[in-house]
């Protein structure tokens, strides 16, 4: 499968390198600290594409990688020197944690970078969430601190993910953060986004606010719980490491190949903009069914019946989360 690393792609939305990648971080991550939810990246680091191009001047189309037999590599497989060329900065790996709030102003600044005729670096690419933009709305404007100086609107909906794609935990409703705006949320990062520029508690590379957010970090280069690994042409704890070892895992034979194709704008799944598609981010579930004062039981029965997703608020008029309800995903847009 062609893999979209192109400058014009990965720095203005979603693509099939930047989600691969991402997940990537995210497997190597929960190797270390099974909790991590959430995997961010820069497009600019994504330098290259994994793949070619039909050789056809007039209509050249994107295809697999091209078979080099000197090599020892078939059609479509994927080599050190592919990875070396797409990921060329390397960045090491660091965990973080980041609240539900600051996680939506992370997105809201790389929602800001949403610019006609321009390719920022600092582009978010994602893992474990889904979200939706309206590049309609105002862009977020951060101080050196990652503290919003103009807050941003342009983030509509924001859910991180389970494994199968169902929602574990609604962030972002309708534009505002859902439940405990505290609430702490594990995040696999570059370490170039996540370390601060200007001293402590400012923002980090390409301006991302996570530099100034990150707390309880954890960088992962060489770090012990990852032992050495399938790959060793790169150091564990790398971005190159990290995709070498996905692979490995997940995509080392033909039948079990990479074949999640490259899309539109208007196709894109984890980072949706609603100028050229329909918002799912929050639609792909079942209704919502929002209870107060009711016990998780009598919640879980009620959403049964309607065949709803169902949150249980603690009191009457509340804003936090009640006991979740046993078997049932529990998430909504609440109400006051």
């Amino acid at each position: 499968m062609y893999l979209d690393g192109n400058r014009v792609t990965v720095r203005q939305q979603e693509s099939s390198l930047g989600d691969l990648t991402a997940d990537a971080n995210l497997f190597v991550a929960r190797q270390v600290d099974p909790t991590t939810a959430v995997s961010l990246k820069n497009g600019g680091g994504l330098r290259d594409v994994i793949g070619a191009f039909t050789s056809d001047p007039a209509n050249p189309k994107p295809i697999p990688p091209a078979a080099n037999p000197s090599a020892n590599k078939p059609a479509g497989g994927v080599t050190q020197l592919d990875i070396e060329n797409s990921l060329r900065f390397n960045n090491n790996l660091s965990l973080v944690t980041v609240t539900a709030q600051q996680l939506k102003q992370v997105l809201e600044y790389g929602a800001s970078l949403i610019l006609p005729g321009q390719t920022p670096g600092g582009f978010v690419q994602v893992g474990g969430l889904q979200v939706s933009y309206d590049t309609t709305r105002t862009a977020q404007v951060v101080d050196s601190k990652g503290v919003p100086t103009t807050a941003g609107q342009r983030v509509r909906n924001l859910a991180i993910l389970n494994d199968d794609g169902s929602i574990r935990d609604v962030i972002v409703a309708d534009g505002q953060v859902v439940g405990d705006a505290a609430r702490p949320i594990r995040v696999v990062t570059l370490d170039f986004i996540a370390t601060s520029t200007a001293g402590a508690g400012t923002v980090g590379g390409d301006g991302n606010p996570i530099g100034a957010y990150a707390a309880n970090r954890v960088d992962l280069l060489n770090n012990p719980a990852l032992g050495a690994g399938q790959s060793t042409f790169s150091a564990p704890g790398t971005e190159q490491d990290a995709t070498a070892e996905y692979f490995k895992s997940r995509y080392a034979t033909p039948a079990t190949a990479f074949n999640i194709g490259e899309t539109g704008t208007d196709g894109d799944q984890r980072i949706q903009n609603l100028a050229v598609r329909a918002d799912s981010v929050l639609a792909a579930g079942s209704p919502f069914l929002v209870t107060a004062g009711l016990s998780s039981r009598s919640a879980g029965f009620i959403g049964s019946l309607l065949g709803a997703n169902a949150l249980v608020l603690s009191a009457p008029g509340a804003s936090t989360l009640g006991a979740p309800v046993a078997g049932r995903t529990n998430v909504a847009r609440f109400v006051a």
